[in-house]
């Protein structure tokens, strides 16, 4: 099963820098706008952007630039390799609505595995853009910067105890609020009987993607690429493993929440017209909108329901519940139990025509975790019309990979995200 161990990161000398974390951490590639991009380099001549996603400025190559960055900084020292191997634990508190969550990770290296070997178990699709930019990053640097977001059913909370014990009285490496508020601690756990005691109880684990399937695949495809091109067949070799940051499914502090979905203008699709259509498969139910009490309205939304939001009628929500049963009978209820597969297959494919390449090209659809922005888009006539939905379950994310299926793009949203900065893994084959 599941082979995770402790590593020698390498991590910021916080003293040589002369800041906190804070300044020197990024959101993970996919979520860095140009713009955040240029506050990260204004933050700090230190900030990891110079390597996680630059701005190409040395011989206009941004992996000659990510080389030429990570080379100067180990050699001056910014940034430190460790000597002993561990594991890092990070613990994320904050807050959401009126409630207060810390999440916990282990962040260490997992063996790469195929999906076919039944250790690691994915529950996206991929997007091939996102996977060769990596690659190119991975092959110039020899390096993993950024996390691949891992469940694992512990219910009786083992290694977490395990954790508690190797901590207690222990300062952390670093503590750091970030911009969106959250409490990120950091300890590094290098006792021999920690870290063993840690391997050893993940041994009998699988392994759920929760986030970073890209990176996940990435390392996968370099591990194999490395393999062939050296000859090296080492089963131990570090390029076999990748960096991950691992939370038990049964941790108070996981939350997942609903990305709605906004349908442009490039096609017309007037109210009547699509409720007409709609009747087919579902009850419909006018419901009045109330935007202050909108979280609690999508919380209630009964099994197999969606809202719909049109700018046809900006003053109410139409409930969709499923009444059909439109699934072919050979797939499995953990995908045709979920919200957001019904309103893929049988809203946006069937009603609105919208096709794979549609979803992978982001020609009608963009997603937002907002519901009250997302209304408000439609309101102001800058998007067609909207579908508000439930979260995703963890439980259901893992039901569906297990079954090895995959969800809609966009069906999970688990936050808040990992940064990139806390630590980076040597995966280069010496």
């Amino acid at each position: 099963m599941a082979d995770v161990r402790p590593f020698a990161g390498i991590q910021y000398d916080l003293s040589s820098v002369g800041c906190d974390l804070s300044k020197l951490v990024t959101q993970p590639y996919d979520k860095i706008s140009p713009d955040l991009q240029k506050e990260y380099y204004a933050r700090s001549e230190y900030n990891i952007i110079r390597i996680e996603k630059n701005q190409s400025e040395v011989d206009g190559n941004p992996y000659i630039t990510a080389k030429s960055y990570l080379d100067k900084w180990l050699a001056d020292g910014t940034l430190k390799p460790a000597k002993t191997p561990a594991f890092y634990y990070l613990k994320q508190t904050f807050s959401f609505g009126d409630e207060t969550f810390t999440r916990k990770a282990i962040i260490g290296m997992g063996r790469l595995h195929d999906y076919k070997e039944g250790i690691v178990f994915p529950h996206e699709q991929t997007l091939k853009g996102p996977k060769a930019d990596r690659l190119e990053l991975i092959r110039a640097t020899a390096i993993n910067l950024g996390q691949i977001f891992m469940l694992y059913e512990d219910p009786k909370q083992l290694v977490q105890t395990t954790i508690d014990t190797a901590i207690k009285g222990q300062a952390p490496w670093a503590r750091f609020v970030d911009d969106e508020g959250i409490t990120q601690t950091i300890y590094v756990i290098t006792d021999p009987l920690a870290t063993t005691a840690i391997h050893d109880l993940m041994a009998d684990k699988q392994l759920f993607i929760a986030d970073g399937h890209h990176r996940y695949e990435t390392a996968l495809g370099y591990s194999l690429e490395i393999a062939k091109k050296t000859g090296n067949t080492d089963p131990d070799a570090s390029f076999r493993f990748a960096m991950m940051s691992m939370v038990n499914a049964y941790d108070e502090g996981l939350l997942v929440l609903p990305t709605h979905r906004l349908i442009n203008e490039k096609k017309s699709f007037p109210l009547a017209a699509l409720l007409n259509g709609l009747k087919a498969d579902f009850e419909i139910k006018k419901k009045s909108l109330e935007r202050e009490h909108l979280h609690a309205m999508i919380k209630s939304l009964p099994a197999h329901s969606v809202y719909l939001f049109h700018k046809d009628d900006i003053d109410n929500l139409y409930q969709l519940t499923l009444t059909s049963k439109p699934y072919n009978a050979s797939l499995p209820e953990s995908l045709t139990t979920l919200d957001v597969y019904m309103l893929h297959e049988v809203i946006l494919a069937k009603q609105l025509g919208v096709t794979p390449d549609d979803l992978a090209n982001h020609t009608y659809i963009t997603y937002k975790r907002d519901p009250a922005g997302t209304c408000k888009a439609v309101i102001e006539g800058k998007e067609q019309m909207a579908f508000l939905l439930k979260p995703t379950d963890v439980e259901d994310v893992i039901r569906v990979a297990r079954d090895r299926q995959t969800m809609p793009q966009k069906s999970t949203d688990f936050f808040p995200k990992f940064l990139t900065g806390y630590v980076i893994a040597d995966v280069a084959t010496t």
